[in-house]
């Protein structure tokens, strides 16, 4: 784990310098929503919403602290139980912006999260719970002066991952 925060951190290092997304001590909140896909037990997709509260550390450097939950989906249907499943995460991340242009920009992000994953059945419930490596890569459109929407894919492990889409203010 600690190879693979030593390798991104090299590379994210190494991309030239693009227009800035957050200066030093610039803020921001990020509202989203996006699908969960879940590789356990055959469960169907989570829908779920997040917010993310982030601060500009370089030009194109910024720390971020998310929080996601499911709002609905994750049923599941195997043959010794049926049910339903639900996740939430907190997560801490280390985001470099590069842009393209004036207008789009990609997102790296690499940090350390905790998950929560609630497995709710007919004949069995279980909740566990896990803390560890994740990432992730997205694009950026800038829409206004302080407003961007943001696309971003994020691995939190290998049989959960997610997509989503969120509104980004700066303030």
């Amino acid at each position: 784990m600690k190879k693979l925060f030593l390798i991104s951190a090299i590379v994210l290092s190494t991309f030239a310098a693009g227009v800035a997304r957050a200066d030093y001590g610039d803020q921001y909140l990020m509202a989203k929503v996006g699908v969960m896909f879940l590789d356990i037990n055959d469960a169907d997709d989570l829908m779920t919403v997040g917010l993310i509260y982030g601060f500009g550390v370089t030009e194109n450097i910024t720390l971020e602290g998310e929080y996601n939950t499911t709002v609905s989906g994750g049923e599941y249907d195997i043959v010794t139980d049926e049910g339903e499943f639900s996740v939430w995460t907190l997560a801490a991340y280390g985001v470099y912006r590069h842009s393209f242009t004036d207008a789009i920009y990609l997102k790296a992000k690499l940090g350390i999260l905790h998950e929560e994953v609630d497995r709710d059945g007919l004949i069995d419930s279980k909740t566990t719970s896990d803390t560890g490596g994740a990432g992730g890569l997205g694009l950026g459109f800038v829409v206004g002066e302080s407003l961007t929407v943001e696309a971003e894919y994020t691995i939190v492990e290998e049989d959960i991952q997610f997509f989503n889409v969120g509104l980004h203010y700066a303030f």
